[in-house]
């Protein structure tokens, strides 16, 4: 899927200065499901992964928020949390009480405004990664995200490792890495570390 998403709107001085740091341990969590929503959380460094169980009690990664972007948008209409949000290595986050922020909202009409922008291409980024879920067999899943995902010049930078590639496609990972490895034999990728290319 495109990156589409863009940085976060500059936040009030209101905001700013209810701001508290969190460290989380790899492998932590950030909040679970049925936890009460008490912070927006903004990703300083590392990386937090939005997940759930399927019926089939598989993990699958909803969304893979980086440094620069704000995780679980959707909290500030909510009273807990509909899903977990796990560390895959050491992240260090930003968090404002969700009352401050929504005060903020309706106090700031210029960055209400930049915040309905910002929420719209978020939006859009989770309407792309729906419609790659819907591409049932795997194989043209996993090329039409490399595809999507390539800079001009054909590479994929990996954000993670390749069991959490397969979580966020909602495909097992032994069936990614069987992928990947006759798509490297027909000479389709090429695979380094951290990095996919496209031929």
């Amino acid at each position: 899927m495109p990156d589409i998403t863009k940085q976060h709107p500059p936040l009030p001085e209101l905001l700013l200065a209810e701001e508290q740091r969190l460290s989380v341990p790899r492998r932590g969590h950030v909040f679970r499901i049925g936890d009460k929503v008490e912070y927006l959380y903004l990703v300083n460094a590392g990386q937090v992964y939005l997940q759930h169980l399927n019926p089939t009690g598989n993990v699958v990664v909803l969304q893979r928020i980086g440094p620069g972007e704000f995780l679980a948008e959707c909290s500030l209409s909510m009273s807990t949390y509909g899903f977990d949000a796990k560390c895959p290595a050491d992240t260090e986050l930003r968090r404002f009480p969700v009352r401050q922020f929504r005060d903020a909202l309706y106090s700031d009409g210029h960055f209400a405004a930049e915040w309905a922008m910002y929420l719209s291409d978020q939006l859009r980024a989770k309407f792309a990664r729906i419609e790659l879920h819907n591409i049932k067999n795997a194989r043209d899943r996993i090329l039409r995200y490399l595809i999507e995902m390539a800079d001009p010049a054909g590479g994929v930078a990996l954000r993670g490792s390749l069991r959490a590639l397969a979580a966020e496609l909602g495909i097992a990972h032994e069936v990614l890495y069987r992928t990947l490895a006759q798509l490297e034999r027909e000479k389709q990728i090429f695979r380094s570390e951290g990095n996919i290319q496209v031929l």
